[in-house]
């Protein structure tokens, strides 16, 4: 673990095993140092996953990367039931989800984090559930799950980071940037950040089961706010810059979140 995540964490805190779940977005492909870390396959009925699996300050981590180590997988082909599956049959519990996303205001600047609050899918792929006998009735009432929101932003408090402590993701299919007029229609939907493989990750992980939240990290002002292009290898840039970050507050939320009683959703 991390100086800045152990030093989050009191004795007590310290002592606890939890298990955290991180899926890595753009900046966030590979897994931090970990004591005890190994690749493991995870074979699933929707394809196998890779997984970095270790521990680190009393946190038991399990890593998925959404686009692969070298950012291999673009985002409309990114296979999140797998992903879910993995994290599900490996017993994970909680999972935070890392997300690189364009701003829709000019009061989110690139490098802010983000604890996502809501979400808008616009997504036009309807997306297959893990069970086919599942109605796929959820109630999404709180999109992300409320207690791991919370541990994750008294996490932040802790860390010193400055993190907004709510926004509303508006989830595209991409792979393509989006263009002015759509980014003044998102604005006007009340959505907040955009991005492209939020969704279905966020509901398929409901369907599972899963304590889930989400950390974004605004990369760029979505096109039409800036004078520049919107170029991916920028936002890879920033993403990477804050990807010690977002590993160090969803461990140390894990630690804080674990000892409250799970409030997973049963599908």
């Amino acid at each position: 673990m991390s100086a800045g995540v152990t030093a989050a964490l009191s004795t007590e805190e310290a002592t606890i095993v939890a298990t955290i779940g991180i899926i890595g977005g753009t900046g966030l492909e590979n897994a931090r140092p970990m004591e005890r870390q190994a690749l493991t396959v995870a074979r699933t009925a929707f394809g196998d996953v890779m997984l970095s699996e270790g521990s680190t300050g009393g946190v038991d981590v399990v890593f998925v990367s959404r686009h692969g180590a070298s950012h291999e997988t673009l985002a409309h082909h990114v296979n999140h039931r797998a992903n879910i599956a993995a994290l599900r049959d490996r017993g994970v519990e909680q999972v935070v989800a890392a997300n690189a996303v364009g701003s829709l205001r000019q009061s989110l600047p690139p490098g802010q984090l983000v604890v996502l609050s809501d979400f808008i899918d616009m997504t036009r792929r309807r997306h297959e559930p893990l069970d086919p006998h599942n109605v796929g009735h959820l109630d999404f009432s709180a999109p992300y799950c409320p207690r791991l929101r919370a541990a994750l932003m008294r996490a932040s408090e802790t860390l010193c980071l400055d993190v907004e402590r709510a926004a509303v993701y508006l989830s595209v299919d991409g792979p393509r940037f989006e263009t002015p007029a759509e980014v003044r229609a998102f604005a006007l939907l009340g959505a907040d950040v955009v991005g492209m493989t939020g969704l279905p990750e966020a509901v398929l992980a409901r369907e599972a089961g899963l304590c889930y939240a989400a950390v974004a990290i605004v990369t760029n002002l979505a096109a039409g706010l800036s004078h520049g292009i919107v170029a991916h290898e920028r936002v890879a840039v920033t993403a990477e810059r804050s990807a010690p970050a977002i590993w160090d507050l969803a461990v140390s939320a894990a630690a804080i979140a674990d000892r409250a009683a799970c409030c997973r959703h049963s599908p």
